[in-house]
């Protein structure tokens, strides 16, 4: 749902964009021309932006991911949608379409798509801060490497993470804490936390 959610967001972002690239041909080079004159790169331009950015790990879980990743991801995404359609424009001789306008075009794309990933990208990480859209862990190991990466996730309340508690994987040693966190029992008590607890992912930090 989240991803169909977001493809949808790029496509109207990309309608957007289309609209807004011929605003300012008709201003650069009058006289106006016709809305739907160009209509065959918006058709190809949505396809080719959303498997770019498919590709590049924007319709995946973002949550631990800086911004300077989401920059690069949709600088990549930008540069294979203007080669693909690039390519097409030259092998179909599509002549009558105007250089002026593709410039336009996929730049103010990239600008739109960028502005459109970093609202997301900042209004999630705000909601995940006020305590919501968060997702509940459950650490096995009650080692250093288990500590660090509780104390590591709690250096980023972006991330949305929520740990509830650690699972002895080397029972025998009286180990009852692991950091701020409890030791909620060992390997075998797993399923039983399950059915009590609501637990969206189990995360191993063991010895290596």
């Amino acid at each position: 749902v989240r991803r169909r959610f977001l493809m949808f967001c790029d496509t109207c972002v990309l309608v957007l964009t289309y609209f807004f690239a011929i605003f300012a041909h008709n201003l650069l080079t009058p006289p106006a021309m016709s809305l739907l004159k160009f209509w065959a790169a918006l058709a190809f331009a949505i396809p080719y932006w959303c498997l770019a950015l498919y590709a590049n790990g924007m319709y995946q879980s973002m949550r631990t991911r800086t911004y300077l990743e989401i920059l690069w991801s949709v600088l990549k995404a930008g540069v294979v949608t203007f080669l693909l359609l690039g390519t097409v424009i030259f092998l179909f001789k599509l002549q009558f379409m105007s250089r002026l306008f593709f410039m336009l075009f996929m730049g103010f794309g990239f600008v739109f798509i960028w502005l459109e990933k970093t609202a997301i990208f900042m209004s999630s990480h705000y909601v995940r801060r006020q305590g919501l859209n968060t997702r509940r862990l459950l650490v096995v190991g009650t080692g250093k490497r288990a500590d660090e990466f509780v104390k590591r996730v709690d250096k980023h309340p972006e991330w949305g993470f929520e740990v509830l508690g650690a699972i002895d994987d080397e029972p025998g040693r009286g180990v009852t804490r692991v950091g701020r966190l409890d030791v909620l029992g060992n390997l075998e008590d797993i399923p039983k936390i399950f059915h009590r607890d609501a637990v969206d992912e189990v995360v191993f930090v063991v010895p290596r």
